[in-house]
């Protein structure tokens, strides 16, 4: 029984970090791209280099984000046409 608490003790918690290459995937754009909505965005545009990480939960909010704004700008330019 020692044998087996010992084992759950040395099981590492490690959770997955996403990045900017994360998130470009997820929204077929470069990086570039992403950085520069992501600057736009008030809580990630600092003025200088900023290293983009997030939580499995803080990325899926991000990703909708930027895909309202997306949407937006297309319905914005279909409006126009």
């Amino acid at each position: 029984m020692l044998e087996k608490k010992e084992k759950e003790m040395k099981v590492n918690i490690t959770s997955k970090i996403y990045t900017t290459k994360e998130l470009a995937t997820a929204l077929g754009m470069t990086g570039k791209q992403v950085r520069r909505y992501l600057r736009k965005m008030s809580n990630y545009n600092d003025g200088k280099y900023t290293n983009y990480a997030w939580s499995k939960a803080d990325f899926d909010k991000v990703v909708k984000v930027i895909k309202a704004t997306l949407d937006s700008k297309k319905e914005k330019e279909e409006q126009a046409e």
